[in-house]
């Protein structure tokens, strides 16, 4: 999670794919693992406006419009995953 995270930032880009690899693929050359799900977002905080409650606001707002989406939601629930990785860069 950490590598695509890091992959958006350094290709300022915000999407799944990355021009013409699918998700699955970039994950793997950049990694190695196998995996079939993604969920991403976008917010800005700096580290003066930084808190605990802020972090905390931040994951509720994140998981619930997830929930929303039915694809993302999808992706929350599947029973075939068994690990997730969260990345923030």
């Amino acid at each position: 999670a950490y590598l695509k995270s890091k992959h958006l930032i350094d290709n300022n880009y915000f999407a799944h794919d990355y021009s013409g690899q699918s998700f699955s693929n970039l994950v793997y050359s950049l990694s190695g693992q196998k995996i079939n799900g993604e969920n991403i977002a976008q917010n800005y905080l700096t580290e003066s406006s930084y808190t605990r409650s802020s972090a905390q606001d931040l994951a509720n707002r994140l998981f619930n419009s997830w929930k929303e989406s039915s694809g993302h939601n999808q992706n929350m629930l599947r029973e075939s995953f068994s690990s997730f990785g969260f990345g923030f860069e």
